[in-house]
């Protein structure tokens, strides 16, 4: 009789009704702690992480300006230059691996071919923009309106990824709807 009462009390059984494990109300603990997380990581103002490129090249000295506004235009930046001989610096740099895409090929077509960006994994950086921003005060409001001007990378980036990966993005699909026009004839 004994061993009955302890395979009972194991399985949640005892004489006809069924127990759960946790108690009735363990769905709206697991509800109530998933919908309390969610909140408070979007009210900690979440940030992106991306990864970055080292270039490093050894360049022409008349070339310095073209080459510089190649990797500006990419949201790269300089990490050191030297100068081995008179006519050719050697440049590192760091480069988004999201923005590194063709970089070669613009590289080598400003340079004419004389440049040969080599790129390896650096680290992560973390993007300071809050990919969930919209304007909220009055102030922020007036100066930017609904649409927020230049657009921002965070979420231009994070809109990518949820493209890429199949998931939901909350995008207008029509701007300015106006009275629709009908393109039949009248009768």
């Amino acid at each position: 009789k004994n061993s009955e009462n302890s395979s009972s009390v194991a399985t949640g059984k005892t004489s006809g009704t069924v127990t759960k494990p946790y108690g009735p109300f363990s769905g709206q603990i697991l509800f109530a702690t998933k919908t309390l997380c969610r909140k408070v990581f979007m009210n900690s103002g979440p940030r992106l992480v991306e990864s970055l490129f080292k270039c490093s090249m050894l360049i022409n000295i008349d070339l310095i300006g073209k080459l510089y506004s190649t990797i500006m235009k990419r949201r790269g930046r300089i990490l050191s230059e030297e100068a081995p001989s008179s006519f050719i610096m050697h440049i590192q740099a760091l480069i988004p691996v999201q923005e590194s895409f063709g970089f070669e090929y613009d590289i080598r077509k400003v340079s004419s071919g004389a440049a040969n960006p080599q790129l390896v994994f650096h680290g992560w950086d973390m993007i300071d923009l809050d990919p969930f921003y919209a304007p909220t005060t009055e102030e922020e409001l007036e100066e930017w309106g609904d649409q927020i001007l230049p657009p921002n990378a965070a979420r231009i980036y994070m809109d990518d990824i949820r493209k890429k990966k199949g998931l939901a993005i909350e995008t207008k699909i029509v701007v300015s709807a106006e009275k629709q026009r009908n393109m039949s004839k009248n009768k």
